[in-house]
């Protein structure tokens, strides 16, 4: 057991906060839903192992647990409505599992473009994060969470497909949770927040169903031109 705590406790570092680092930004960057899910999903348990340092362990389990169960809610979702629509994942190309490319039809900017709106945020995430300060909360959970809510507004604003919302909307939540939950880690709070999120995966599914039935042409996860 000392050995297992002290492993998780080395993830609990630099490694763990660069994986929530790497994840927002793949979240925005990709087009592909499988991508995108996974990411989030890295997310959340990443987050989990950052709160082990200022809350009860089993508080950031349970945050992370709901994460998943969140990931889990979208996935089913759209994996139920691709196979109605005939986007089977299995019939797609490799190549089409990790489409980065500028010239993907499906994204409404390619990737230079976003990458380029990537770089706009990180310059204003670091002018602004000297000026914000948060004395109960650690800095790095402080950068992580400017960072998340950076990049998650980024794709609210710059996504119109369901699931690309989702995704952003849940990524801001969860750095608001990174930030916010070392200050108050009451059960109450944790309570009400896995309900807000699980909220949130639930109503983002009912519109990727309603956006499915309503015609559109691409896959759900793709934004059309």
């Amino acid at each position: 057991m000392q050995n297992l705590a002290s492993v998780l406790n080395l993830l609990a570092g630099a490694p763990t906060l660069f994986g929530v680092l790497l994840a927002s930004g793949t979240i925005f960057l990709t087009s592909d839903w499988r991508l995108s899910l996974t990411a989030l999903l890295v997310q959340y348990v990443c987050i989990g192992l950052l709160l082990t340092r200022s809350i009860q362990g089993e508080i950031a389990i349970l945050k992370a647990l709901t994460g998943v169960l969140a990931v889990l809610i979208l996935y089913i979702t759209v994996r139920r409505v691709q196979e109605e629509r005939g986007f089977l994942p299995e019939q797609a190309e490799f190549p089409a599992a990790v489409r980065w490319g500028v010239a993907d039809p499906h994204g409404s900017l390619g990737l230079v473009l976003r990458l380029l709106a990537s770089v706009l945020v990180v310059l204003a995430l670091v002018q602004g994060f000297k000026s914000v300060h948060f004395p109960r909360v650690p800095a790095h959970f402080v950068f992580a969470a400017l960072w998340m809510g950076g990049f998650g507004g980024l794709g609210l604003v710059l996504s119109g497909d369901p699931l690309r919302v989702a995704t952003a909307i849940l990524t801001i939540l969860a750095g608001f949770d990174l930030l916010y939950a070392p200050l108050e880690p009451s059960l109450a709070l944790v309570g009400l927040w896995s309900a807000m999120t699980l909220g949130a995966a639930l109503a983002f599914s009912y519109l990727i169903v309603v956006d499915s039935g309503s015609g559109s042409r691409s896959a759900p996860g793709e934004e059309g031109d």
